[in-house]
């Protein structure tokens, strides 16, 4: 997850690759932040924005691949290097980052027609996947994807299968935005009545998705529920949980409503219509909203809503 001390470790220490022979694996050059820039913000903001101008630089030279080297990395530095990445942008506002995404994408391409042989796109592309894409990632996020499919969509080094995929996948990350009112929906009580997520009132929302008896489900409903800082806004009235169970087994859902805290609104889809309404990749997945209903989080690590929630410094208000 991304973290201050991490930021910080990764600005105060150069970690770098260690060499060897034939070919030489080459180390991986992070930007020197300029001495006029004494604040951590804009240092952050500033190695973000220049990360890969060194490696993609296109008159660096580089042996070719081997199966452990690529563009003169080892292949696990090149990982690192992105995950160092994704920390950065991951610290920055959503404009700031979306550019430092830009940015990377056009230097990727203008690298694939120069060098029409190494990987580049193909390689970055599945870090961009990894990182952003998948579940289980704790630097996972919809926006920064969404970025990178619109540039996949457009390239002229994208394969026809990679263009397939992002034409697919572009309307579904483009749903509920961040900075954008979340869709409305209906959703039935344990009593049957009827309700919409725009009955909730409350300064903050989280709305989780969840299925009875799902392990995962479980840690982060035992999460918030041990979470000194939610408990306390839930009593304030500054935050309300909408836990939604969006598949068919009423009766499961049924039975499994005794295990849910009875300070949760807990509802059922019973209409179908959340799914033509929000993307959802895996359960559990949870959103964290703010004034206007406005999303804040998007399928987020709960550790990233805690960490909007007690600083309270949200980027969309």
């Amino acid at each position: 997850m991304v973290t201050i001390l991490l930021i910080l470790t990764i600005l105060i220490t150069c970690s770098c690759s260690s060499g060897s022979n034939a070919p030489q694996p080459q180390k991986f050059k992070r930007p020197d932040v300029p001495s006029m820039i004494s604040n951590q913000d804009e240092a952050i903001s500033y190695i973000a924005k220049h990360y890969w101008d060194n490696f993609l630089k296109e008159d660096r030279e580089y042996p070719s691949d081997t199966a452990v080297l690529f563009a003169g990395l080892k292949k696990d530095d090149f990982e690192k290097a992105f995950s160092e990445y994704a920390t950065f942008i991951m610290a920055l506002p959503v404009d700031e980052a979306m550019a430092a995404q830009q940015k990377l994408a056009s230097q990727v391409e203008k690298m694939q027609l120069k060098d029409k042989v190494t990987p580049f796109w193909e390689s970055f592309s599945s870090m961009e996947d990894k990182y952003f894409n998948h579940p289980n990632s704790p630097y996972r996020s919809e926006e920064m994807y969404l970025y990178w499919m619109e540039a996949t969509l457009h390239s002229s080094v994208a394969s026809s299968d990679e263009k397939i995929v992002a034409e697919g996948l572009i309307p579904l990350l483009s749903l509920n935005r961040l900075g954008t009112a979340a869709a409305n929906f209906p959703f039935t009580l344990g009593n049957g009545k009827t309700m919409h997520l725009y009955d909730v009132t409350s300064d903050y929302i989280i709305l989780l998705l969840s299925n009875p008896g799902c392990p995962n489900c479980k840690e982060i409903t035992d999460e918030l529920e041990r979470t000194v800082m939610i408990q306390q806004m839930l009593q304030n009235g500054t935050l309300a949980i909408v836990n939604i169970y969006p598949d068919d087994d009423y009766q499961a859902w049924k039975d499994f409503l005794p295990e849910y805290s009875d300070k949760w609104v807990n509802g059922w889809d019973q209409t179908n219509e959340f799914e033509s309404l929000y993307y959802l990749r895996a359960i559990p997945s949870l959103y964290l909203l703010g004034k206007n209903y406005t999303v804040l989080e998007k399928d987020a690590p709960i550790e990233r809503i805690f960490r909007r929630l007690d600083g309270n410094t949200l980027i969309f208000q």
